[in-house]
């Protein structure tokens, strides 16, 4: 099956109130039709400067100098309501007392 036969097909088989939306975006995909082009498929060759800031995040990972999403989240939301205190965090994991036993 041809993408236009696939597109013919989806629009055969959306509910008649969802019609007005499929056309409208249609419109808006043939009136863009330049700017949605991609020039090229093809992957571009990463610069030294990028390689070797690929290695360091790659040693970086590797000896453990990241944070979980959990704790990017705690740091830049705060807590999670329902969270309990019995959460470890990167402190109490580093052996840092002044905050741990702020924490206990």
């Amino acid at each position: 099956m041809t993408p236009r036969e696939a597109v013919h097909k989806l629009v055969d088989t959306l509910p008649e109130q969802e019609l007005h939306a499929a056309q409208r975006f249609l419109e808006f995909l043939q009136e863009h039709e330049d700017a949605l082009l991609v020039e090229s498929c093809e992957p571009e060759e990463a610069t030294p400067e990028e390689l070797a800031a690929i290695q360091r995040s790659r040693e970086d990972y590797k000896h453990g100098r990241f944070f979980s999403l959990d704790e990017v989240e705690r740091r830049l939301l705060g807590p999670k309501p329902g969270r309990t205190s019995s959460t470890v965090s990167v402190r109490q994991k580093r052996g840092n007392p002044k905050k741990a036993s702020a924490r206990r």
